[in-house]
C-alpha cells in the first residue's frame, strides 16, 4: 500500500514540468490513488485539485518533477523527515534522477510498493558565531561552501574533528562536498571524486577543498569525522551557500563545523534498477 499522503510537486515556472504533474496524476488516479498537489501549482492549474503546502506538510510520499536544483530545493523544504521522494526528471541537469517518460511504471510502482528506498547521506552543518551561539543550516545533500565575495578573499583555518590540518590559509572560499555533489562546484575547482566503495550516495564521507589557495593545500577527504573551518579574517563578509538554496553572511571568528551522516533523503528507484548512472561514473 502507498505512503499516506502522497504529494505531486513540479517546478511551477516550466511548462513541461507541469504537464507532466498532470500526467502523474492522471496515472496515480488509474490506479485508485488521488493525490495532492502542491501549492505552487495552483496559479498554473486552477481549481479542481486538491493543494497542500510542502513548506508546512510533510508527506509520506513525494513526486518530484524537475532537474537537480528543483530536487534540493524540496529537500529543503521536507527537512530530515521520513518522506519518500520519487524524482521525474524534467530540466537540465539530473544527477539524482533515475526516472524519465516512465509515468505509469512510477505510478504502478507506488500503487503495489514495488520500489526500493535509496537513503542518500547529507551533511550537518552547523554555525557558530564568535559569542558561541549556534544554529544548524538546512542539511546539505550536494555542499556547502563557504566563499568570499568579488575580488576579495578570507583566511580559514581547518580542523578534523579537533586536529589542526592547515593553518591561515588564504584563498576565495572552501567548499565541503558529498560524495554526490564532489561531482559538480567541487569538481569545477579541481577537487576529487568521491566514489565509496559500494555507493557514493550511502557513505557518510565528505570532502573538503580550498578554493584557489594562495599556495598549495590538496583537498581533505573525511569520513564520519566533523570538519571545522575557522573565519580568521574577511574584508567583506563572505556568503556561505548551502546547495545553491540557503544563503548566509558570516562574519570574522564565524565557525562552521561540517559532519557527514546527518539525516538521510530518502529518495525511491525502482525494483529493476540495480545501478544508477551519470555522465562521470557509473557503479
Amino acid at each position: 500500500m502507498p505512503r499516506t499522503p502522497i504529494v505531486i510537486y513540479a517546478r511551477p515556472d516550466r511548462v513541461d514540468a507541469v504537464r507532466k504533474a498532470i500526467e502523474v496524476y492522471r496515472a496515480l488516479r488509474g490506479h485508485g490513488i488521488t493525490p495532492l498537489l502542491d501549492a505552487s501549482l495552483a496559479p498554473s492549474l486552477g481549481g479542481g485539485y486538491s493543494y497542500t503546502d510542502l513548506r508546512f506538510e510533510k508527506p509520506g510520499t513525494l513526486i518530484v518533477i524537475g532537474g537537480d536544483g528543483t530536487l534540493l530545493h524540496v529537500a529543503r523544504l521536507i527537512g530530515c523527515s521520513d518522506t519518500i521522494v520519487f524524482p521525474i526528471h524534467a530540466g537540465r541537469r539530473g544527477y539524482y534522477y533515475e526516472h524519465g517518460e516512465a509515468t505509469e511504471r512510477i505510478a504502478e510502482a507506488i500503487a503495489t510498493g514495488n520500489y526500493r528506498v535509496e537513503e542518500l547521506v547529507r551533511l550537518k552543518v552547523t554555525v557558530v558565531s564568535p559569542s558561541g551561539s549556534r544554529h544548524n543550516t538546512p542539511p546539505a545533500l550536494n555542499e556547502a561552501a563557504l566563499i568570499a565575495l568579488g575580488s576579495k578573499t578570507i583566511t580559514v583555518s581547518l580542523y578534523v574533528d579537533n586536529t589542526p590540518v592547515y593553518s591561515s590559509v588564504e584563498g576565495d572560499g572552501v567548499i565541503v562536498a558529498t560524495p554526490y555533489g564532489s561531482r559538480g562546484y567541487n569538481a569545477s575547482v579541481g577537487g576529487p571524486l568521491l566514489l565509496t566503495r559500494r555507493c557514493p550516495a550511502c557513505q557518510p564521507a565528505a570532502v573538503a577543498t580550498i578554493v584557489n589557495p594562495l599556495g598549495r593545500y590538496p583537498p581533505v577527504v573525511v569520513g564520519q569525522r566533523c570538519i571545522t573551518i575557522i573565519l580568521e579574517s574577511t574584508q567583506s563578509p563572505p556568503r556561505l551557500v548551502v546547495d545553491g538554496v540557503y544563503v548566509e553572511r558570516l562574519v570574522k571568528g564565524c565557525r562552521l563545523r561540517v559532519h557527514p551522516g546527518g539525516c538521510r533523503l530518502k529518495v525511491a528507484r525502482l525494483q529493476e534498477a540495480e545501478t544508477l548512472h551519470t555522465p562521470h561514473c557509473a557503479w
